[in-house]
């Protein structure tokens, strides 16, 4: 059978996990402990003391260490993972610029048939549409030039 030792909680933790430990070790819950703590506390103030020297006197769980080591390698990978996707999304951002240009390029050509078909025509209101797209097909492909 394996020995019980007595640690400070990293799981079942408030303030320094002295009553989470003494729950894991007696296997009762840590909230009965911490009642016990404040009852005594406000009985003259022991509840304080005892709290404050169970800090010093108990170590804390070795395991609470190994969690550490744990998190800092998820960390770690995380953030190679938020590198891949930052990478990931510059690459897709340059492809939209592609098509920006190739969209801008079309709406051009469009614009440019309409005001071709409307030059024999004067009528301002046929050729405001072909301008329009013009306009919005030359900022398209100045907008993808820029980046």
């Amino acid at each position: 059978m394996k020995e019980k030792k007595l640690y400070r909680s990293c799981k079942d933790k408030v303030v320094g996990g002295v009553c989470g430990g003494l729950g894991e070790y007696f296997d009762v819950d840590p909230i009965l402990i911490r009642l016990a703590v404040i009852l005594f506390t406000f009985a003259g103030g022991a509840g304080v003391v005892f709290y404050i020297i169970a800090w010093i006197i108990i170590p804390q769980d070795p395991m609470c260490e190994n969690a550490k080591e744990g998190a800092e390698e998820i960390k770690a990978h995380a953030q190679n993972i938020a590198k891949e996707i930052k990478k990931t999304v510059e690459e897709r951002g340059s492809q939209h610029g592609d098509n920006r240009l190739l969209f801008g390029a079309i709406i051009v050509i469009i614009g440019a048939l309409f005001l071709l078909q409307n030059l024999f025509n004067i009528n301002l209101w046929s050729n405001f549409w072909p301008i329009v797209l013009i306009i919005l097909g030359l900022y398209f492909m100045l907008k993808s030039n820029r980046r």
